[in-house]
This record gives C-alpha cells, structure tokens and sequence, in this order.
C-alpha cells in the first residue's frame, strides 16, 4: 500500500476530467449497448439449434461408434521443446468450433508426433473435450498438433453423417444432459470413451442434414465470427474505445510552479 500511494496521476482541471468521462461513458455504453444486442443473437441461435435438432420418434437413432472412429489423445506428459512445431493440445484450446493457441500451449517436436499422433482429415475429424470442461467441439483444419488425453476426435467412418452437423449436435441440451449422466469423478469430471462411442444420435437423411446446417451456419457467423457483423462490429468498438482512452488520458507533465 506504501508503494501505491506513492504512484503520481495526472490531474487536469475538473471541467476536463468530466469531458473526459463523458466521452469515455459513451464510448462504454455503445460497447455495453452492442454487448447485450450480441447476448440476444445468441439466445436466438441457441433456440433455433434446438428447435432444428430436435427430432421426432419417426428419426432413427444411431450408436456415435457406428459412424465415427473415436478415441483421445497421449494419456501421460510428453516431452516439450518450445521449438517444436506441433502444438500439444487439451480441451482449453478447443473454442468456439476452432483449435486456439497461445503463448502458454505447449509444443513437441516431430519424434513425439511420430510417436504419439493420430492421422485426422481435414473435413472429416472433429474434436470435442471429455475432462474439466466437456463438451467444447472444434473442427480439424490441418493444424500441426498431438492431442492430450482430454481432448476425444471423432473420425468419420460413414456417408451418412455429415461433420457440421454433428458439430452442432454435440451442443445441444440433448448431448449435454447425456453428458451429465455419463461423467465420471469426484473434483474433475471426466467422460468415458465408451460413453461416446455408446451415444445413440438422431440421424435424419444427409438432404436434412444439410438444410439444418446451412441455417445453423448463418446464426453462428452471426454471433461468433469476428470479421462479419456485431461481432466485428463490437470488436473494432472495443478498439476505438481503448484508442481514444490512451489518447484522452496521456497528459505532459509540467512544473508544478509553472
């Protein structure tokens, strides 16, 4: 506390400190203004989803094994080079439908990958975490990576199962009260490769699969994808915002007798 209260402000005249404030609280209020416009859009999506994967008992059901390939990831540490050039990854790098890496993920070299890393297919191989936090899905787009033991991919193996599809399936309450009722563990919660593999989903005709994600595509570059709509549209007022505090609030310095 010493230390703070040692910490020089800049301190203009009162009028300016509340131009200031005013022009900042607009800013503010347009991003909250956004913020709540975007949380709306995606209560949308997350209705609509449902309301498209919900089916009647006239859809046959389908064991998740029957139409994937389904394993994880190296179940023990790896050895680490932060030169490698594959990314060593766990359910916390799965967002939003993609793999996301940081300064922190961990990387290993081509002997671990050699040893330890599964062929996916671009188009073909999603991926979903099954420890901690379960239920994030990804697609597979090439990257250079080895899968840890948290994260499950599934490998399509059938004509019959288009991949977005079961993208969006994987999200819905009816995959996420499956979920629950299979977890294992006590602190961290765990679910089971048998589990999945045992998962019986709907499997309506490819035609409707592919009418369902088309919509579902819409809604989720709507809310999710930064480079159209409000959510571009938050993210450069998010950046216009940050611009004008740091120019609004960096003063020079004078004499205190000047």
């Amino acid at each position: 506390m010493s230390e703070i209260l040692k910490i020089k402000i800049p301190l203009p005249p009162i009028p300016i400190q509340e131009e200031i404030v005013k022009i900042l609280d607009d800013f503010t209020e347009l991003e909250a203004e956004l913020e709540a416009e975007l949380e709306a859009r995606n209560k949308q999506y997350e209705h609509y989803r449902e309301e498209l994967l919900t089916f009647r008992d006239n859809v046959r059901c389908v064991p998740l094994n029957e139409l994937c390939k389904i394993g994880d990831g190296l179940h023990g540490t790896p050895k680490y080079d932060p030169f490698g050039e594959y990314y060593f990854i766990n359910g916390n790098n799965l967002k939003k439908g993609h793999l996301v890496f940081e300064e922190n993920t961990k990387r290993v070299d081509n002997e671990m990958f050699t040893k330890h890393g599964i062929e996916f297919f671009a188009k073909k191989t999603l991926f979903m975490s099954i420890n901690g936090t379960i239920g994030s899905v990804a697609f597979f787009r090439n990257e250079k990576i080895v899968l840890g033991k948290s994260v499950a991919y599934f490998n399509l193996k059938s004509d019959s199962l288009n991949l977005s599809f079961l993208y969006y399936l994987l999200q819905t309450n009816f995959a996420k009260n499956y979920y629950e009722t299979q977890k294992t563990g006590a602190t961290i919660k765990n679910l089971g490769l048998k589990a999945l593999r045992e998962f019986k989903i709907p499997l309506p005709s490819i035609p409707e699969q592919e009418r369902i994600v088309v919509i579902l595509d819409k809604f989720d570059s709507l809310v999710n994808d930064i480079s159209i709509g409000l959510p571009a549209e938050l993210e450069a007022r998010r950046k216009q915002y940050e611009y004008y505090r740091e120019k609004l609030l960096t003063f020079k310095e004078v004499e205190a007798n000047a």
